[in-house]
């Protein structure tokens, strides 16, 4: 073979090594892409859950905040209540006493109904200590109601009596009459 034909056979070979060689890189750059196209899909779902995290959290902390709000609202309507109530306990405990003194000898429960009318003149401590005693939990409760309504000035003289003689019924028309008579004597 001449120096000629050596020289284009080592050509040729030299460029089919070359060729090869370039397949070879395009072929581990096709892998390579490939490779960072599932990385660049698998963190793409990533971000995509992260964001969905962060939607949702931005949506609790919303709620969170508004839930918050609403409590602080409610707290501070109870610690105005609260403020109101001490001061209503503490005008009540320096309202001067009514203390009216029977003529009967004082004992815990008394039978109003056997008093006479002038026996009947009680304080109102003596007289919720009976109502306690003889109206049902619940009866009583209605009762510090109306009276807590009444000094509140939400409902008025009338209808107070009028509610008050519905919670005692005829059984209790003493208490009744008892609590009209506080009543009178307290707005006087």
């Amino acid at each position: 073979m001449s120096t000629e034909a050596k020289k284009d056979a080592a050509l040729h070979l030299f460029l089919e090594a070359w060729k090869e060689r370039e397949e070879e890189q395009h072929s581990l750059k096709e892998q390579e892409a490939f490779t960072l196209n599932l990385e660049i899909s698998k963190l793409t779902k990533e971000l995509e859950n992260i964001n969905k995290n962060i939607n949702e959290l931005v949506i609790e902390n919303a709620q969170l905040k508004s839930r918050y709000n609403s409590a602080a609202s409610e707290n501070k309507k109870l610690e105005q209540f609260k403020a109101n109530l001490l001061n209503s306990i503490q005008d009540q405990e320096d309202r001067p006493s009514l203390d009216f003194t029977p003529s009967v000898p004082q004992s815990p429960l008394l039978n109003f109904s056997s008093l006479t009318p002038r026996d009947r003149l009680i304080d109102g401590k003596r007289f919720f200590a009976e109502s306690k005693s003889r109206l049902s939990y619940e009866n009583f409760s209605k009762l510090l109601s109306y009276v807590k309504q009444f000094n509140d000035k939400f409902v008025g003289r009338e209808q107070l009596l009028s509610e008050v003689s519905t919670i005692f019924g005829r059984e209790n028309r003493d208490l009744y009459e008892n609590f009209s008579a506080l009543l009178s004597r307290t707005s006087e």
